[in-house]
């Protein structure tokens, strides 16, 4: 006679291999759905809200099928259907307010009063090589402080620390400045409050180097990669005005010399990287050396 293990190796191992089925199914379909949603606010913002929910909704999914699919007379089966069960409707019940509370808020965090700017406030940032430990970020291991990960609303967000010691594709060039730099794929950001507000109407200028990374040696990438600058609210992680967007860049360090008009209070400086959204691959680009300067010439 089988024993209770025996009985239940081999849709166990079923249900381990649908779990990590459905987790690398989200991982390929995320960077899809947030292109197709990218026409619209509404779609979006339920597509960002839904992200993590969806990481326990589909794995759950898988299950229900495969506990559906096992014997009848499997000892503890209906227990277990029943506890999948109320997990799911758990997951599907936090992914609806999630949803619902996205589209509430319409993609934009609660209002904040407004302080009074200052009038003497200067843009100045900490740590403009990004120096932290070089490794791939697979889960929150970023650590060039006071740069933060921080988004709103609250998504995936892995950027990475590197050099060119450290990078699995070639031609990646060494930091401009320091030991290290930021990485970016699309879609990533960094960002860091100000160590004073900044106030609107004024022009202050910064100095960067950029450059981007083709992950794909086997074949050109066609896809323009950029980076934007983003002004908001450090108390929430808010960007509320794109203060300017790069060219399109190309391997290689590329030096910029930017002056931001700000039109709104802010206290914090995102870094974004963004694409044409002409390729379902993913792009990717390197920064360092941001620094405040006088004036661009």
């Amino acid at each position: 006679m089988l024993s209770l293990v025996d009985l239940w190796a081999r849709p166990a191992a079923i249900a381990f291999a649908a779990i990590l089925f459905a987790l690398l199914a989200q991982v390929l379909l995320r960077p899809v759905m947030r292109r197709l949603s990218r026409f619209s606010t509404v779609l979006s913002t339920m597509v960002t809200a839904g992200e993590r929910p969806m990481l326990f909704v589909m794995p759950l999914a898988a299950l229900l099928v495969i506990w559906a699919l096992a014997p009848a007379d499997l000892p503890g089966i209906g227990s277990v259907q029943h506890a999948t069960g109320v997990l799911a409707i758990a997951a599907l019940t936090w992914l609806a307010a999630s949803i619902l509370e996205g589209v509430a808020d319409g993609g934009c965090p609660e209002p904040v009063a407004r302080p009074e700017p200052k009038p003497a406030a200067k843009l100045c940032l900490e740590n403009p090589s990004f120096d932290g430990t070089p490794e791939p970020n697979l889960d929150q291991q970023f650590d060039a402080k006071p740069w933060s990960t921080c988004t709103n609303p609250a998504v995936t967000n892995t950027p990475d620390i590197g050099n060119d010691e450290i990078a699995q594709t070639p031609g990646v060039p060494k930091p401009t400045h320091g030991a290290t730099f930021l990485g970016l794929a699309e879609g990533e950001q960094v960002s860091q409050a100000f160590c004073s507000p900044l106030p609107d109407g004024v022009s202050l200028s910064l100095e960067l180097d950029l450059a981007r990374i083709n992950l794909n040696i086997l074949a050109p990438e066609t896809e323009q990669v950029f980076l934007e600058l983003h002004g908001g609210l450090s108390v929430n992680c808010s960007q509320h005005e794109l203060l300017w967007a790069s060219p399109a860049l190309r391997p290689g360090w590329q030096h910029f010399c930017v002056t931001l008009r700000p039109r709104s209070f802010m206290t914090q400086l995102t870094l974004r990287a963004n694409t044409d959204m002409t390729s379902a691959a993913v792009a990717y680009l390197i920064v360092d050396n941001l620094k405040p300067v006088d004036s661009c010439p």
